[in-house]
């Protein structure tokens, strides 16, 4: 048995040995089966790499499977890359599926199904249903909207959405793929210049489960919300989106992020950092909001400052 549809499978893993077997059968069950899928194991900790080994071996599939393992942590962005560079050309589709992430049985089918139909359309994206591992109520987000404006899309609600987008590859390998470069928001980085290139689709009927887990990925850094700022930023520089979004929109949509990564750095009483954040949003015209938030933070500094000292005289004192 074997499949001919044209689509290459890529999922990146990293200490994920519970969720990537469920991930792995929704792959077994597509109506439309892959003809290749890559895991790439980013340097694990853990059994994870035996897992997948154990299912790739014991599984029956109309697919061919490969499993490549780093030796350290490389991240996300290179680990999909690796992906990439093994079968350059050879598949018209790419779907980029997160480790933890479960698509309905149809998903392919129909995300194939509206690319072939559309030749100018770059990518196919499905609907949302954002699932908590806790006692949050699960979250349907529909994503209609992103045909219409999916740079305003990716700058307004993020571009974690490869679990439920294919892509034409020639566009992904026109494009080199993932910057490296960036640790955390590298999708939306990529995303936005795929967006230049073609039409985005929306896809009805069969939207993907994302699981969030108590841990994820882009929590080792300390300053993501920053960090995803900048790349929001860099990301609109580097293609087209300013064409598509009224500029009164885009520096409303910057405020607010900014502001937000102030808001995060205030909590956690890093005064220094967050003064930086809101001094940023108040470039983009945020001033309300801003201008309080960084009057905050002077007084939250200075009375730091005037714990510190009080301690260095009482130290003497003794």
């Amino acid at each position: 048995m074997t499949s001919n549809s044209g689509v290459l499978v890529i999922i990146p893993v990293m200490n994920r040995p519970d969720a990537i077997v469920p991930t792995l059968e929704a792959v077994r069950k597509q109506t439309l089966q892959p003809d290749h899928l890559i895991v790439v194991d980013d340097g694990s900790t853990d059994n994870t790499p035996d897992v997948v080994r154990t299912w790739l071996d014991n599984s029956v599939s109309a697919f061919s499977t490969q499993l490549i393992v780093h030796a350290r942590n490389k991240g996300a962005a290179e680990a999909r890359n690796t992906g990439l560079q093994q079968h350059r050309g050879k598949y018209p589709y790419i779907y980029f599926l997160d480790s933890d992430d479960i698509p309905p049985p149809n998903f392919l089918q129909k995300a194939i199904t509206a690319l072939e139909n559309e030749p100018d359309a770059v990518a196919a994206s499905s609907d949302r249903i954002i699932k908590y591992l806790s006692d949050f109520e699960d979250t349907h987000y529909k994503q209609r909207k992103i045909s219409k404006n999916p740079w305003l899309w990716f700058l307004s609600l993020g571009a974690g959405i490869s679990s439920c987008t294919v892509f034409r590859s020639e566009v992904i390998y026109k494009l080199g793929g993932y910057n490296e470069a960036v640790p955390t928001g590298h999708d939306v980085e990529l995303f936005m210049r795929v967006a230049d290139l073609g039409r985005w689709l929306h896809v009805a009927d069969c939207p993907v489960s994302f699981f969030r887990l108590e841990s994820r990925l882009s929590d080792r850094y300390s300053n993501r919300y920053t960090m995803w700022c900048l790349v929001f930023e860099n990301s609109v520089l580097m293609s087209d989106a300013l064409k598509h979004i009224p500029f009164k929109e885009y520096r409303r949509i910057l405020a607010h992020r900014w502001w937000r990564a102030g808001q995060v750095m205030f909590e956690e009483s890093r005064y220094t950092e967050a003064i930086d954040c809101f001094r940023r949003s108040l470039s983009w015209r945020l001033y309300n909001k801003a201008i309080i938030n960084l009057f905050l933070c002077y007084q939250m500094q200075g009375f730091y400052f005037l714990l510190n000292k009080m301690g260095s005289v009482l130290l003497r004192l003794k």
